[in-house]
């Protein structure tokens, strides 16, 4: 049952993205199978939800995130309008012009970080 269970739960994460909450308790080999399978599916969650909002080529902050600290942002307003602007940098000129992308790695890096902060302060 324990075996059949954990297999349920792990068919429904893969179809539905369902957090499975498994018994963890039992010192059994059923229940270490259990416990290890819903440790296992919580970080490998929390990792997709983290490449979710990061650039895949160069761990920046993507529009994702951006959007995800608006919204936030927007929420937090009263009945105050939000006054937004924006601005985008494209990076794609800057690093295939380079020989190596990683050389803008690091201020670039700065930048996005210096506007999270800027942005969550506001």
């Amino acid at each position: 049952m324990p075996i059949k269970l954990t297999a349920r739960s792990l068919k429904r994460y893969e179809t539905n993205r369902e957090i499975p909450y498994l018994p963890t308790q039992f010192e059994d080999d059923a229940g270490i199978l259990m416990s290890n399978a819903t440790k296992v599916i919580h970080k490998l969650d929390s990792l997709i939800l983290y490449l979710a909002d990061y650039d895949h080529l160069t761990g920046l902050p993507n529009r994702s995130l951006f959007q995800k600290h608006l919204n936030k942002a927007s929420a937090a307003t009263s009945s105050a309008p939000l006054l937004v602007g924006k601005t985008g940098l494209s990076l794609d000129s800057i690093v295939t012009s380079l020989r190596s992308p990683s050389l803008c790695l690091a201020p670039m890096q700065k930048l996005c970080n210096s506007l999270i902060i800027y942005l969550t302060r506001c």
